[in-house]
């Protein structure tokens, strides 16, 4: 059986930006990446 819905990478909260590559890579494979504030980084 194949999983549904939306893969969320959940992170502590950032003080310094995610850098711009990790941000592609996950914009690429489809995964949201998301602090423990709810804040969503694209």
């Amino acid at each position: 059986r194949q999983l549904e819905g939306k893969l969320i990478l959940e992170v502590p909260a950032q003080v310094n930006p995610i850098p711009q590559s990790v941000l592609r890579a996950a914009q690429e494979e489809n995964v949201i990446i998301r602090d423990t504030t709810g804040r969503i980084y694209k």
